[in-house]
């Protein structure tokens, strides 16, 4: 009996293998050697620029090229790459460039057409911005430089300060702070308290009025900063400048305190028709209450609102008639704008912070004629506490009637 083995592919390794690596490695010899031929090709060729014409007939005879590429032998370690290595010919610079480019391999062409696009359109679209940035760079590392150099030769400056006795002048920093960027620092804060979004609809306006705004000497209100209800107990002080011919509107109001109505505001002070910046003489439409955080509610924000005025108004019936009942001082100042969106602007903003403190139960008590509402959060019980409560309280009933 014959058994016929099949032979596998494991059987023709032995044979085949010499023959793929004899043909790998005539395939790198190819490419080597091809490699080599067209470098030393490149190498035969340089630039040579064309003389200057110096004469008129020069001018008119000459071509408008400012380069010629040729193939000279004088010159084989030459390695510029805007030629053509097949026949004498006349290039422009254009012409050289572009062959040159097309001479480079395919991912350094890439390279290359990305960087010009992005070079081009810097100096296309914000070529002058850029030029004005730097400049304005420049100027400052220039002021910063002198001003360090003038502190270097001081030497009182430089022993206080090694001494830790330096001090820093914070009411010239305000000052210079406030000329240059307090309206828009004024902005940025009322758009992260979302006081725009609250009470103006989300519409931003332009400050152009800086106000000063303090409860006594030492208690200023600095956009966010925060405030006791104790501390603002009294009316306050509030300065602007403007000219005296002019008409004013201020209105101080809570977009987080209002009981009745959650989209409303609570207004704690409004006065209208205020001659130039001085606010004792104008009409008074709701008297001064302090701030009521209810207790359990967390921060609430107060803002003083001042809007310039066309001239003087008819305000009598936004008077608040009486300032001790609190639904009558529901307001919104978004809706006030609406019904005077002809004469009155929104100009300055100032805000602060503040949360419940035992002042708010006077406030109620003697100003409001009201108890004072208390949200308290109920209290958390582990299910052990839980237990043990229904077990006392089990007990305290079974032995109650006994």
């Amino acid at each position: 009996m014959t058994v016929t083995v099949r032979p596998t592919i494991r059987d023709y390794y032995s044979s085949f293998l010499p023959y793929v690596l004899v043909a790998l490695c005539l395939t790198a010899a190819v490419i080597v050697g091809f490699t080599f031929y067209r470098r030393s090709k490149l190498r035969e060729v340089r630039v040579r620029p064309e003389p200057e014409p110096q004469t008129e007939e020069e001018l008119l005879v000459l071509p408008s090229r400012k380069s010629t590429i040729v193939r000279p032998c004088s010159a084989p370690n030459d390695t510029t790459r805007k030629a053509h290595y097949q026949s004498d010919v006349k290039l422009s610079n254009e012409d050289a460039e572009e062959y040159s480019r097309e001479m480079l391999p395919l991912p350094l062409r890439l390279a290359r057409q990305t960087f010009h696009i992005q070079t081009s359109n810097m100096v296309t679209e914000g070529s002058q911005e850029t030029v004005d940035l730097l400049t304005k760079r420049k100027e400052l590392r220039k002021t910063k430089s002198a001003i360090y150099k003038k502190n270097r030769r001081d030497p009182a400056m430089e022993r206080a300060a090694r001494e830790g006795t330096l001090l820093i002048p914070l009411e010239t920093v305000r000052k210079e702070w406030l000329a240059r960027s307090e309206f828009s620092t004024t902005t940025k804060l009322a758009r992260h308290y979302d006081i725009f979004e609250h009470m103006f609809n989300g519409e931003e306006f332009k400050i152009t009025v800086g106000m000063s705004v303090a409860f006594g000497e030492t208690d200023h209100v600095l956009n966010g900063n925060f405030l006791t209800p104790y501390q603002a107990s009294s009316k306050p002080t509030v300065n602007y400048s403007c000219s005296e011919d002019s008409h004013w509107t201020l209105v101080f109001t809570n977009p987080d305190g209002n009981m009745i109505n959650k989209d409303a505001e609570f207004l704690h002070w409004m006065i209208g028709n205020i001659p130039g910046s001085r606010i004792a003489d104008g009409e008074v439409l709701s008297e001064y209450l302090p701030p009521v955080p209810v207790q359990g509610t967390g921060f609430h924000r107060y803002v003083f609102c001042l809007l310039k005025q066309s001239g003087k108004l008819d305000l009598g019936k936004h008077v608040c008639r009486n300032g001790r009942d609190i639904t009558s001082r529901t307001f919104s100042l978004s809706q006030f704008l609406s019904d005077h969106k002809e004469d009155l602007t929104p100009a300055g903003l100032c805000f602060f912070q503040a949360t419940w403190d035992e002042n708010v139960t006077q406030t109620f008590m003697e100003m409001l004629g009201m108890t004072e509402p208390v949200y308290k959060a109920k209290e958390f019980l582990t299910p052990e506490q839980i237990e043990k409560n229904l077990t006392r309280d089990l007990a305290e009933r079974k032995y109650r009637n006994m």
